[in-house]
């Protein structure tokens, strides 16, 4: 006697393998390995960071810092790698379905991120700097053009 197949079962097996393969074949076509290290090549990878990249490695900072090494928190092993997963996720939607902003402007948690970074690293020099309005320094206020091209 032939065993009836629940259609139920089947369509939920079918489902999890387009979902489960596709993730997989996804993440092989997007070097997905590489995304997950810190590599300034894995930001390289998106084409609307190409003029980014090239002056990035024009500057001071290609012999001294990575995309990461700003654009992350670097003393908050979790908050390090959300942020780096909400970023790359948030990448690849527009990558893969199009509405790339005309101008990449950090968000705000970007900015702060960025901003803390600088006076970590440059903390010999950001420990004399004065904010008269006594208000956290913010770096990139007149620091704008360091790192990179700002498209």
């Amino acid at each position: 006697m032939k065993k009836p197949i629940n259609k139920l079962l089947l369509a939920c097996c079918i489902l999890f393998g387009i979902v489960f393969g596709g993730g997989i074949y996804t993440f092989i076509i997007a070097d997905g390995f590489l995304m997950m290290t810190h590599k300034p090549e894995a930001c390289a990878k998106c084409h609307i960071m190409t003029d980014v990249y090239d002056s990035w490695l024009k500057g001071d900072h290609s012999s001294n810092a990575g995309c990461v090494d700003c654009h992350l928190p670097q003393n908050d092993f979790f908050a390090y790698w959300t942020k780096k997963a909400y970023h790359g996720l948030k990448h690849g939607y527009y990558f893969t379905v199009g509405g790339n902003p005309p101008n990449l402007e950090p968000a705000q948690m970007t900015h702060e991120d960025v901003n803390n970074n600088c006076a970590t690293c440059h903390k010999d020099y950001a420990h004399n700097a004065i904010n008269f309005n006594g208000e956290k320094l913010d770096c990139l206020h007149c620091h704008t053009s360091v790192g990179h091209l700002h498209n």
